[in-house]
């Protein structure tokens, strides 16, 4: 299996995906919204926002590998939850 590097943290940048990490845990459905090199490469952060809006960081060599999610699975389950809701007499703002 090929490394999880900085030109693959790039091309996962602007898209939702599950970070599978080197110590087996998963921060799963997060949007990569930065990769940051300091020090001439030799640290790489890697930048997501939670689907709760906060932005949380981590270092690329902590990450295995990561999954790119399908964003319309996500965009109909968003639609079904206002749907439910609405059908309950919920208002959405």
């Amino acid at each position: 299996m090929e490394r999880f590097d900085l030109n693959s943290a790039r091309s996962v940048v602007g898209h939702n995906v599950n970070l599978h990490l080197k110590d087996g845990s998963v921060i799963i459905n997060v949007l990569i919204t930065e990769v940051e090199r300091k020090y001439h490469g030799k640290r790489v952060t890697v930048y997501y926002t939670t689907p709760t809006k906060r932005m949380r960081k981590v270092h690329l060599r902590e990450i295995e590998w990561a999954e790119r999610l399908n964003p319309h699975v996500f965009t109909g389950l968003i639609t079904f939850k206002k749907r439910r809701i609405r059908s309950r007499g919920i208002e959405i703002s």
